[in-house]
């Protein structure tokens, strides 16, 4: 059996999703309680996030919508990744979606949760910058 070459000199200490470009690796989480929209990840200045793994959980009971979206620099909403009321009268549940190929997020956009409830809601983004 040949030896594997892996691209990135780190590929032991990957977490998620691998991709084989020579990239960073993101692993972001964010939580809230609040009834404002709230920022947890900004893309990082001269670089692309390639968006490949989101989930989007909630703590209680919920009977409204919650969202998991990307906002540009200005800020103004940009794309919808999860959300709306797929947690009707259910607690401590998550949804997740992967995208490949992934999705291509410019720089200075940031990831906003939001809730129309007051509940702990958390999110988990994964994917890697280049």
């Amino acid at each position: 059996m040949a030896l594997m070459k892996f691209r990135e000199s780190n590929q032991v200490r990957w977490q998620g999703s691998r991709p084989g470009h020579n990239g960073t690796q993101v692993l972001e989480n964010g939580a809230t309680a609040l009834l404002v929209p709230t920022s947890f990840y900004t893309v990082t200045a001269l670089k692309t996030f390639y968006l490949t793994h989101a989930v989007l959980y909630n703590s209680i009971n919920l009977t409204t919508n919650i969202y998991l979206d990307i906002y540009d620099t200005t800020p103004v909403f940009w794309r919808r990744l999860l959300g709306g009321r797929p947690f009707l009268n259910a607690a401590n549940v998550s949804i997740n979606a992967s995208y490949w190929p992934p999705i291509e997020v410019p720089t200075g956009y940031f990831f906003y949760l939001f809730q129309a409830a007051n509940a702990g809601i958390a999110a988990v983004i994964a994917g890697w910058e280049e």
